[in-house]
C-alpha cells in the first residue's frame, strides 16, 4: 500500500549578512516543499494447525485356535499314570484316586493356542496431521523523501 504524502518541511537555513554601514546581522530563512512516500511492507507467514484424524485400513489379523484336541485314549492314559504315581508315592488308595483325576485333567488340557489362519479386519487408528496456511501480514513501513538532492529512508512500525 503506498501513500503519497506531501510534507512541507521548513528546512531552515540561517545565513548572515552584514549591512555596509552597520554590523547588524539579519537571519535569512528559506522553506521547501518535499514530497514523500510511505510504503507498507508485508511478509508471508506460515502457520501450521494440528488436528487428529482417524485412519482406517484393512489388515490381515491372525486367527488363534486350539492346536490340540484330546482323544479318549490320552485322557485314559493320563488317569492311569496319575493313579500309579499317586499310589507309589503315598501308598494310599484315596490319594491314588486323586492322582488319577489330576492325570486325566492334565492330559485333556489344551497345550496352548496357535495361529490356525488369518482374516481381513478393518483396523482404525488416530493419526496427527498438520495443515499449512500462509497469511500475508504487516512487517514494517518505509518513508522515503528527498531533501536538497539527498534521498532519505526511514523504517518505522505502525
Amino acid at each position: 500500500m503506498r501513500k503519497l504524502v506531501s510534507i512541507l518541511l521548513a528546512v531552515s537555513t540561517i545565513g548572515t549578512a552584514q549591512a555596509e554601514d552597520s554590523k547588524q546581522r539579519h537571519a535569512l530563512y528559506s522553506s521547501k516543499t518535499v514530497t514523500a512516500t510511505i510504503e507498507d511492507h508485508l511478509e508471508d507467514v506460515k502457520y501450521y494447525e494440528e488436528f487428529t484424524d482417524i485412519l482406517c485400513t484393512w489388515e490381515n489379523v491372525p486367527v488363534y485356535g486350539s492346536g490340540y484336541t484330546p482323544s479318549g485314549s490320552s485322557v485314559l492314559g493320563g488317569m492311569i499314570l496319575g493313579g500309579l504315581l499317586g499310589k507309589a508315592l503315598t501308598g494310599d488308595n484315596n490319594l491314588a484316586l486323586g492322582g488319577a483325576v489330576v492325570g486325566g485333567v492334565t492330559a485333556g488340557e489344551s497345550r496352548g493356542s496357535k495361529i490356525i489362519g488369518s482374516r481381513s479386519e478393518r483396523v482404525c487408528r488416530p493419526t496427527t496431521k498438520y495443515v499449512e496456511t500462509t497469511r500475508r501480514e504487516y512487517s514494517y513501513s518505509l518513508i522515503t523523501f528527498e531533501v536538497d538532492g539527498q534521498t532519505i529512508e526511514i523504517e518505522f512500525y505502525k
